[in-house]
């Protein structure tokens, strides 16, 4: 093959690789570009979650999970695209961004375990002794009207009124019945934002709150499963109440009792 048959081969494959080089440079300052637009974005939500925290502007775990988010989305955008850049090189970076994530999800994005167990228990049942389950005030007042109810052959005066030992027969909202209407429809993410936007948790503080709080609780919705459970229960009285005293039973006088649990140290 002659000299000028092979400067066209010569020529052409010189324009391949100039092509494949600038190609190559274009990939790679396209990458480059995508870090720092990453980058900048993620400098912007951090200023966001900053004035957040400085400033007085109530904000919510909504807020708070937001800007979590994002923040992950432009930290991964930057891993991504620095990995393109040198493969295999930021093996460590992903792994610790990895552990990071975890452990802020499981603050941030996590809900508090659910407390199983039922909803609503009568005075001496035995799933009462079991762990934070129900106030141990309440608990022992089903303990004292076993106690103190009449023996075989002793006056059975009050027996016949259906209070044992002068202690009326009841029922006890457990914990797990709290739980699940704080956690319906917001109410327990409502009152911490209110909380944060009245100054914080101090004791000046929440006894201003208190009220607005109370009144909070008092018209939230309860939950279908809870409501059914206390009406249950209620059934159930009555009837334990009917079958001690007869047609008196109709006439059963409900008293309500309900107390901070546990309390402070300082009562």
């Amino acid at each position: 093959m002659g000299l000028f048959c092979w400067l066209p081969f010569r020529r052409k494959r010189r324009d391949e690789e100039r092509a494949a080089a600038e190609e190559a440079f274009a990939a790679r300052y396209h990458r480059f570009k995508l870090v720092l637009n990453a980058w900048a974005k993620l400098q912007e939500v951090m200023t966001e979650m900053e004035l957040a925290l400085c400033c007085i502007h109530p904000f919510g775990m909504q807020t708070v999970r937001s800007l979590c988010t994002r923040i992950t989305t432009q930290v991964f955008q930057c891993i991504r695209q620095l990995d393109e850049l040198a493969p295999g090189r930021y093996l460590e970076l992903s792994a610790r961004f990895d552990a990071i994530q975890a452990e802020v999800s499981a603050i941030v994005y996590g809900r508090p375990a659910t407390m199983d167990g039922p909803l609503a228990l009568p005075f001496g049942h035995p799933d009462l002794t079991l762990p934070d389950l129900a106030d141990p005030a309440l608990t022992r007042l089903g303990e004292l009207r076993a106690a103190l109810a009449p023996r075989d052959g002793e006056a059975a005066a009050s027996v016949a009124s259906g209070v044992p030992g002068g202690v009326p027969d009841g029922f006890i909202v457990t914990a797990a019945a709290c739980q699940r209407l704080f956690r319906h429809q917001g109410l327990q993410e409502e009152i911490g934002r209110r909380v944060q936007a009245s100054g914080g948790i101090r004791p000046d503080n929440l006894l201003d709150l208190s009220p607005a709080i109370v009144g909070l609780i008092q018209v939230a919705e309860v939950p279908d499963e809870v409501s059914d459970a206390l009406l249950d229960a209620l059934s159930a009285l009555r009837k334990r109440v009917a079958a001690r005293s007869g047609a008196r039973g109709r006439n059963m006088r409900l008293l309500l009792r309900g107390r901070v649990w546990p309390q402070g140290s300082t009562g």
